[in-house]
């Protein structure tokens, strides 16, 4: 096939969506495909073009513009398959606060949370209670995330999401398990020893409260 790889961008995690980007197209082309590169910070003006000259895309952006649904929606125009969600979804789950409502909304669990769109006064408490996590609402979370303990670290870290431009979203500390899985086709599958890409499971703990809320981990395959 010819894949269209899309890395880089304008976002903050430019560096980390190129870096992943090489082991992408290495993957790839080791398994026969024909890759092009492509950079939607030097090249969105050809998107369109590029997309009629492949078979597929492969999006590996990193925040804007391709978590917020822009590059989709380009590629849905130019009927260019791709991986991953639709326009409107990822739209809707890069913006976090929007998110977890939506996911309250279906009935599954989500830590409380504050949306800050602008730097609070002087005189805001936060209604979640120490400790607690403090994260740009749209972007990674491999910049400007801290866990604040006290006031003092709290602006320090608003200062900052707030100077970059971005909203700020505080969100409840709970202990539980991360879990990292791909999931493919209409339905569930079941787990088999024939699976090429293992369910992978990260262990977090911090200082919470006892009455801190667990989540049940559902578990999902790859089917390859």
């Amino acid at each position: 096939m010819r894949i269209l790889l899309i890395a880089g961008g304008w976002s903050t995690e430019r560096e980390i969506s190129l870096r992943g980007a090489e082991n992408i197209a290495k993957t790839l082309r080791e398994r026969g495909h024909h890759v092009t590169p492509f950079d939607p910070a030097n090249e969105l003006h050809t998107l369109l073009q590029a997309a009629a000259e492949h078979d597929a895309a492969f999006i590996n952006l990193h925040g804007a513009p391709g978590e917020d649904g822009l590059i989709q929606a380009m590629l849905d125009h130019a009927r260019l398959p791709y991986q991953g969600a639709g326009p409107a979804a990822s739209f809707l789950a890069l913006h976090k606060s929007a998110a977890k409502q939506l996911f309250r909304a279906a009935g599954l669990l989500t830590p409380d949370w504050e949306f800050l769109p602008v730097p609070p006064t002087e005189h805001h408490r936060p209604r979640l209670v120490y400790p607690f996590f403090v994260k740009s609402d749209t972007g990674g979370s491999s910049l400007r995330l801290a866990r604040v303990t006290d006031e003092q670290s709290l602006y320090a870290t608003l200062r900052e999401i707030f100077n970059a431009g971005e909203e700020a979203l505080l969100e409840e500390a709970v202990e539980g398990r991360e879990v990292l899985a791909a999931y493919s086709a209409t339905k569930p599958c079941r787990p088999s020893s024939s699976a090429r890409r293992p369910v992978v499971s990260l262990t977090i703990k911090v200082n919470t409260p006892k009455t801190a809320r667990k989540n049940s981990v559902p578990r999902l395959c790859l089917k390859i």
